[in-house]
């Protein structure tokens, strides 16, 4: 069984792995967005995202999203309905990424990839998760992102990032 940080590795892997089959589509603000008929599969908001994972051959996600949708190839339940009808992380989504992802790492990792700390869709970056980032969190985590541009190659950074650092993400100023 992996630890906490080697669970993240494996989603970061998995991540990744979406990006370049061209499944995900990284997009600041997007969360997670599934066409409902995508490519001749219909989501049904009822049925659950594990069982028709490979059914789906695109979606739009930002960094928080994208780590949602790929641990769902783990032993989950979560339904298209908790995802696609929402624009932010709650409810059972949000307990789901709590078991692998502390408060402070989804600030960060939320400040980072939307390259902002105070927007609409970084309520988790303001504490929704009880963590309040330090000024220097928000700091090093806004200058890592701003130095791409790309949302897909700043996506693959902060993967990247985490595969490197054993689970953790560690922006650096």
């Amino acid at each position: 069984m992996a630890s906490p940080g080697g669970k993240r590795v494996i989603i970061a892997k998995d991540v990744l792995k979406q990006l370049d089959a061209g499944r995900y589509g990284a997009s600041v603000g997007a969360y997670v967005r599934i066409p409902i008929y995508n490519n001749g599969f219909y989501a049904d908001k009822a049925d659950d995202i594990q069982s028709n994972f490979n059914k789906v051959k695109t979606c739009s996600v930002c960094a928080i999203g994208s780590c949602l949708m790929s641990i769902t190839h783990f032993k989950n339940k979560l339904k298209f309905r908790d995802v696609i009808f929402q624009s932010s992380l709650h409810g059972e989504a949000k307990e789901l990424m709590s078991k692998y992802f502390t408060p402070r790492q989804l600030s960060m990792i939320e400040i980072a990839f939307e390259k902002r700390y105070s927007s609409g869709f970084s309520n988790y970056a303001r504490g929704a998760f009880g963590y309040i980032p330090s000024q220097d969190e928000i700091d090093a985590s806004l200058l890592f992102g701003s130095k791409i541009y790309s949302d897909t190659k700043r996506l693959r950074a902060i993967m990247q990032n985490i595969i490197t650092n054993k689970g953790e993400f560690i922006p650096t100023k």
